[in-house]
């Protein structure tokens, strides 16, 4: 089966789930329904991965890949780039890490703490598939956060995005693990480092100051985009009343 089945019962649902996930390498597989989602349960390469799928046949239907992570802590996110912003990345109202690949972060805003984090997670193989995958306005959205590596598209579960979402994840995960924290963004390695037989002092306050300075951004893009709302409002606001006056 290649398509999800529209507005299907929940066995018939399940069934489709548990094939897709087999097909695409998973084993030992444990399906299931819970109060919000289709859930498959499974390995993949070795590793604990589950496939969630919500409200089946609904226009607001998602696909979620996720595993556990519970190494060096640290937070990530990527989505599309929507139209018209990469000019609002020069002007520095949107946050984004690039990675070193060209047509990659041409495609993805990247946020991280620290930034240094996604340039060692995010390696070729996980560029390439992440590739691979279709892109809409908000999918896929790649997430590093409380103790998960997700990947989350709009849509039912079909193979081509199974696939890459699984290879994607798993290669995250063996990056990630690899991870140990440094001495800080002064040092040639910045505040992460890829694993090796010396361990190095960790700095508790490198990764703090960089999520401080994403909160930071953040509020700037509020407040420029608030000052802009106000100025348009202002400005509408002047031209109707010279029309009334006149």
């Amino acid at each position: 089966m290649n398509h999800a089945p529209t507005n299907p019962p929940q066995n018939q649902a399940l069934d489709y789930l548990a094939a897709l996930a087999d097909r695409c390498g998973m084993t030992d597989l444990s399906p299931w329904v819970d109060a919000h989602a289709i859930v498959c349960v499974g390995a993949f390469e070795g590793l604990a991965v589950a496939v969630q799928w919500s409200t089946p046949g609904q226009r607001t239907a998602t696909t979620r890949v996720v595993v556990r992570y519970e190494g060096t802590p640290f937070e990530l996110k990527l989505r599309p780039e929507l139209a018209g912003e990469s000019i609002d990345k020069i002007l520095g109202m949107t946050v984004d890490v690039e990675v070193g690949d060209k047509n990659f972060d041409a495609r993805f805003v990247i946020e991280a703490a620290p930034p240094a984090a996604a340039r060692q997670v995010l390696d070729a193989p996980v560029r390439e598939a992440l590739s691979r995958m279709p892109i809409t306005d908000d999918s896929p959205a790649v997430a590093v956060q409380s103790g998960e590596i997700s990947i989350t598209w709009r849509g039912a579960p079909d193979p081509l995005r199974i696939a890459a979402a699984l290879q994607a994840v798993r290669a995250m995960h063996a990056n990630a693990t690899n991870l140990r924290e440094g001495l800080g963004e002064s040092q040639s390695h910045g505040p992460f480092r890829q694993g090796g037989a010396i361990e190095r002092v960790v700095d508790p306050f490198a990764r703090e100051a960089a999520r401080t300075r994403l909160r930071k951004a953040r509020a700037r893009v509020a407040m420029v985009i608030g000052t802009a709302t106000l100025t348009g409002v202002g400005f509408l606001a002047t031209v109707i009343l010279g029309r009334v006056i006149g």
